[in-house]
């Protein structure tokens, strides 16, 4: 994404806090855990066979389970009907029904002939927002059909979900018809200042658009791009105000929103009895997971391992990342989770570094290992040069 201006260089400290244990604040035995935020992030690559149509799939989802203790229901509903065309209303299920339709997953690729072959990519990507008010994504769908040289499909969109009100906005949303009707030209100046590869070929109302709090993002296409992220450019706030609907703007002004905490719980999790399954996930155990060297290396590990995003460190944001994630039975690390958001590039990184940390002592109980969830806060501080 295009920065706006220039802004002055910051030097850069990485602090990286730990506490491991159970899966939210700490908590009693059978109690319910309160749930407000949670990313699950879906990084996968898998063949999937119907017939002779096989499909290469790639997945790369950062996907909101939980947004200010709300399971955001209208925002589930969207991101399933946009990215798998089916009506469920979670994650898993959409994706399930999705897999469903294109066969049966098999583990090698068969030399056939008469094989009709297609690679398809989904990513959904947070872009940012202000919390308890609004967050905006990109979703990118790609497909390509193996067995001809037609240029393959794309589709990227934008759009924000407003928390306040659980509704899902696009441009039409967002964007004024009548102010831009009157006011075309000087969008279309403004949005070529800030993207050296937009020309005058837009429709004739933008249909991608959405909010962030450095202003709004727009979609511009540039044939010679890969992925389509190099796309979004940012039109700041104090040009873009007048092109929003009066709702959007006042979505945009910070100040205070309706108490949301609390609404809804996260499933609730039992601690392990005297029977132990295997198969389940536990806060509490006998002998919690252990980091090989202990706290110590697990800090040095994580401190050599994480990197400032170029573009929070420009923008100067900062803060405390929540990872949760599960330590299974054989000590890798699985399902992360980022329960306590900063942005989406801060969030993003302490995924990564949790998803390659190597594997951990597991936890037991009764003698046995079982898997175990965890929590890995990592905290970002940038410091002025002195």
């Amino acid at each position: 994404m295009k920065l706006q201006r220039p802004i002055t260089p910051l030097a850069m400290t990485l602090l990286v806090a730990l506490f491991l244990g159970m899966a939210a604040t700490a908590h009693a035995q059978d109690k319910v855990v309160p749930m407000k935020y949670k990313t699950d992030y879906f990084v996968s690559q898998h063949l999937y066979r119907n017939g002779k149509q096989l499909t290469n799939l790639s997945l790369s989802l950062e996907w909101p389970e939980y947004i200010s203790g709300s399971k955001a229901l209208a925002l589930q509903s969207y991101l399933c009907s946009t990215l798998f065309g089916n009506n469920a209303t979670s994650a898993s299920e959409g994706l399930e029904l999705y897999t469903k339709s294109l066969g049966r997953q098999i583990d090698v690729n068969p030399d056939e002939e008469g094989l009709q072959r297609q690679y398809v990519k989904l990513t959904v990507h947070q872009l940012g927002g202000e919390k308890d008010r609004y967050l905006s994504f990109s979703t990118l769908s790609i497909k390509r059909d193996g067995n001809s040289y037609l240029p393959e499909e794309r589709k990227l969109t934008l759009f924000t979900y407003d928390i306040v009100n659980d509704k899902v906005l696009t441009a039409k949303d967002i964007l004024s018809y009548l102010v831009y009707s009157l006011m075309r030209g000087d969008l279309m100046d403004e949005i070529a200042h800030y993207n050296p590869y937009f020309q005058y070929v837009y429709d004739p109302f933008p249909d991608q658009a959405c909010l962030i709090p450095q202003g709004l993002v727009f979609n511009i296409p540039n044939p010679e791009n890969g992925e389509g992220y190099d796309q979004l450019t940012v039109l700041p706030m104090q040009n873009a105000k007048k092109y929003m609907k009066r709702g959007v703007k006042k979505l945009a002004e910070k100040g205070k929103v309706k108490d949301v905490e609390g609404l809804v719980t996260s499933k609730q999790i039992v601690s392990p009895a005297n029977i132990v399954d295997t198969t389940m996930v536990y806060d509490v155990v006998d002998e919690m997971p252990e980091f090989s060297g202990g706290m110590k290396d697990i800090a040095e590990f994580l401190t050599r391992v994480v990197k400032y995003p170029e573009y929070e460190e420009q923008m100067g944001i900062q803060g405390r990342v929540v990872v949760s994630f599960i330590v299974e039975r054989d000590g890798s690390v699985s399902t992360p989770s980022v329960i306590s958001p900063v942005s989406p590039g801060l969030d993003r990184e302490s995924v990564n570094a949790v998803l390659s940390m190597p594997k951990w002592k597991p936890g037991r109980h009764n003698g046995i290992s079982v898997r175990t969830r965890m929590n890995v806060p990592v905290s970002f501080k940038l410091k002025k040069d002195k």
